[in-house]
């Protein structure tokens, strides 16, 4: 029967396989584990550690100010 069919389709090594492959966690993870991308991410994981940090000051004073401006009496 056709459902049978499909679902034979569906099961079959190869199919799983080919889902594994193109599944969105599969491609991300070879991108991960991919020299190439290591490398990339070994060359800035230095620069990416002091953006980060300088990103989150920035964020935690706009934060800050919001906050304080949220609940200052002027602004009620």
């Amino acid at each position: 029967s056709p459902t049978h069919r499909r679902h034979i389709a569906d099961t079959s090594p190869t199919h799983r396989r080919h889902i594994a492959d193109t599944s969105p966690t599969h491609r991300r993870h070879i991108a991960d584990t991919s020299p190439t991308h290591r490398r990339h991410i070994a060359d800035t994981s230095k620069d990416d550690a002091d953006n980060r940090m300088a990103k989150f000051a920035s964020c935690q004073k706009a934060h800050f100010e919001c906050a304080t401006a949220l609940t200052s009496p002027t602004q009620i």
